[in-house]
């Protein structure tokens, strides 16, 4: 993907997302291949979700699943979304996290 297709793709997510969640979004986060550098044609687009809070990860997925799949068939780009409570995201250790923490981009 071109970087000004994957930009405006990013774009429309955050706009999305911000519709959807309001003041409860702190955060999107561009990780995986697309952060590093070395995504192919193949490549997803991997996106954390950064969120005040939530009471289930399985509940948030749903509730972002027709933003995803739609961005995901507009721009021919499988979006994968998963959330992160902030607290979480600020405090929690895990390799996942450091990883994240370490590779990932703020999408502003």
């Amino acid at each position: 993907m071109t970087t000004p297709k994957l930009n405006q793709l990013l774009r429309e997510l955050k706009q999305e997302l911000q519709k959807l969640y309001g003041d409860q979004l702190v955060a999107l986060i561009l990780y995986g291949s697309y952060a590093r550098g070395e995504a192919h044609e193949d490549s997803d687009l991997d996106v954390a979700m950064i969120l005040t809070d939530y009471e289930r990860a399985p509940v948030e997925i749903s509730r972002t699943s027709e933003i995803a799949s739609r961005l995901s068939l507009d721009y021919d780009q499988l979006v994968a979304l998963i959330p992160l409570r902030e607290k979480d995201w600020r405090e929690k250790r895990s390799f996942f996290l450091s990883n994240l923490r370490e590779e990932g981009i703020e999408i502003s």
